[in-house]
């Protein structure tokens, strides 16, 4: 893979976990903690296999924004649909190379994306 395809993954990692973030803050806004934690740990499996930016706490930012919804003292934005596509793109990317480079190992975690893609949209729907 070459610099540019890697800096491309990244960036698409970057912005899926930022759509998953503001999906969580809507399902937030419902109360509907178990699905948040599904959402979490595919946004923070996404950071880690593609290393995105070390010197930020994507992690710590979901859990901030998903707790100032909880407490009733943030109104989430809505997701753009570029955001949505972007995010879908982004997780369906992060399913072909777990698929790839992982195979059997991993399918329990790629089995999980569509609903996760779900829960986008519903969520999305919700908020609007």
């Amino acid at each position: 893979m070459d610099e540019e395809s890697i800096r491309q993954d990244r960036e698409l990692a970057r912005t899926a976990i930022r759509g998953l973030t503001s999906c969580a803050e809507q399902i937030a806004r419902q109360g509907k903690d178990d699905e948040i934690e599904q959402v979490r740990s595919l946004a923070d499996a996404l950071g880690l296999y593609w290393g995105v930016d070390e010197t930020k706490d994507w992690t710590g930012e979901f859990d901030t924004r998903v707790q100032r919804v909880r407490l009733g003292g943030n109104i989430p934005r809505r997701c753009s649909s570029l955001i949505q596509l972007k995010t879908v793109k982004g997780l369906s990317r992060y399913a072909e190379e777990m698929a790839s480079a992982q195979g059997v190992e991993e399918i329990k975690r790629i089995l999980e994306i569509p609903d996760v893609i779900r829960c986008l949209g519903k969520a999305c729907k919700r908020g609007k």
